[in-house]
């Protein structure tokens, strides 16, 4: 790129299917992936980690078709019957 920047691929812990979803927490130092069967997971940028990890403790459905935050919450839209929250 003119700039000099590239993407970075940073794809461990994850499963080999379709990331639907991106949402992060209000201060910016979580990201989730809501992915195509395989449920949510999260990589926390803030700590330093580098590898996802799952996070499907009361998820209805492994199908997350969104994410999104409202009031400091994640919300789960899945191919279920509820809208999950994560903390």
């Amino acid at each position: 790129s003119p700039s000099g920047d590239s993407w970075v691929t940073n794809s461990s812990g994850l499963p080999g299917t379709r990331i639907n979803a991106m949402e992060s927490n209000a201060d910016g130092t979580t990201i989730f992936a809501g992915l195509n069967g395989s449920g949510t997971y999260r990589l926390n940028i803030g700590g330093g980690a580098s590898s996802w990890e799952v996070v499907n403790i009361g998820l209805a459905s492994p199908m997350v078709n969104d994410l999104t935050r409202i009031n400091g919450s994640i919300f789960a839209a899945t191919c279920g019957r509820s809208a999950p929250t994560f903390p």
